[in-house]
């Protein structure tokens, strides 16, 4: 089996889509990329429910990985170490758990195993499944509109890259819905950072994010209030449309100027990869399946979410009382922050 074939991805980027909006959850299993550069990574629960459901409902598309995946993923990891709460995502690893991480990666070929999107270096992004499945989906959208084949460089559309964080990063930020829409400023490769320096700004241009930034917030702000008033998250941190600090100053969609030294989940590092830049960046897809190009999602955002946020919308048995009302309506505002923004 190969990565690069979308054997272990679960998708739906095909001609059934009836508009341009992609959900991704790349971090629904255990993930051990130190080998290759990475980290290890444990399951954002409840982020590939939330992404399946949120394209089902305004008939959009989906990317993430397969419960079959997933299962080997964890039986992998637990015949080594039963207790995973023992085991760390930082630090060294040791005993049982070093052994559980490793074993995620045993009898795979290096160009097959799990990597974690994000840490992707530039001439891996066009292996691994996750590009072949967004192009794809770009290629779909040329059809959406009138059934009939429109230029593929005319069109934009809406990448929604959907995480988890934890409620003690959520606390210290302030927020349960973090967003980052760096990654749609610009149009080089990581690499090339004399042009792309996120800590500073320079090299980006955030006119089109700015714009986007503000239809989320006209769009989803009044769903997340409800949720979080409903779901009693407001003792924990707040519920809108912010960018993430670290120093507990995240209010809303705008940058605060003077407090770069501060920003969480911008979506774009500079240095290394991320699901948005790959959706995103002109440069990758300027070059990717040449024969059958398509032009980069117009938008895209990477959108952290905490523990306690998940919790209120699903459980084990599926979308709670509060999910079956409110999964629905997130759904439905960033369909009209697409429409609103234009994202072309």
């Amino acid at each position: 089996m190969s990565v690069y074939d979308n054997e272990y991805l679960n998708t739906f980027t095909d001609d059934r889509m009836k508009q341009c909006l992609v959900f991704t959850a790349p971090h629904t299993l255990y993930l051990n990329d130190e080998s290759r550069g990475g980290r290890r990574k444990k399951p954002e629960i409840y982020t590939d429910l939330l992404a399946k459901d949120m394209a089902q409902f305004v008939d959009g598309g989906y990317i993430t990985w397969k419960k079959s995946e997933r299962d080997a993923a964890r039986k992998k990891f637990e015949a080594k170490q039963s207790n995973t709460q023992l085991c760390d995502v930082k630090g060294k690893s040791r005993g049982k758990c070093k052994k559980a991480w490793a074993a995620l990666n045993n009898g795979r070929d290096p160009t097959e195993i799990n990597r974690d999107v994000n840490y992707l270096t530039d001439s891996e992004r066009k292996h691994f499944g996750f590009m072949k499945s967004l192009h794809r989906a770009k290629r779909s959208c040329a059809k959406i509109s009138t059934g009939k084949s429109v230029p593929q460089m005319r069109v934009g559309g809406l990448h929604v890259d959907v995480h988890g964080m934890s409620d003690a990063t959520a606390k210290k930020i302030g927020q349960h819905f973090v967003i980052g829409t760096r990654a749609m400023e610009t149009r080089s490769f990581p690499s090339d950072i004399k042009k792309r320096e996120p800590k500073s700004g320079v090299g980006y241009n955030q006119k089109k994010s700015l714009k986007f930034r503000k239809a989320m917030a006209n769009k989803l702000n009044g769903v997340l209030k409800d949720i979080c008033n409903k779901g009693q998250l407001t003792s924990s941190g707040k519920c809108t449309v912010a960018i993430g600090y670290d120093n507990g100053i995240s209010t809303g969609w705008a940058y605060k100027p003077g407090e770069h030294k501060h920003l969480k989940f911008l979506g774009d590092w500079g240095k290394r990869n991320t699901l948005s830049r790959i959706s995103t960046e002109e440069a990758l897809w300027g070059e990717y399946n040449r024969n059958n190009k398509a032009k980069p999602f117009g938008c895209a955002v990477q959108v952290e979410l905490s523990t306690k946020f998940r919790q209120a919308l699903y459980d084990k048995n599926g979308k709670t009382a509060l999910g079956e009302i409110y999964v629905p309506k997130l759904a439905r505002g960033f369909a009209e922050a697409l429409k609103e923004a234009g994202c072309a």
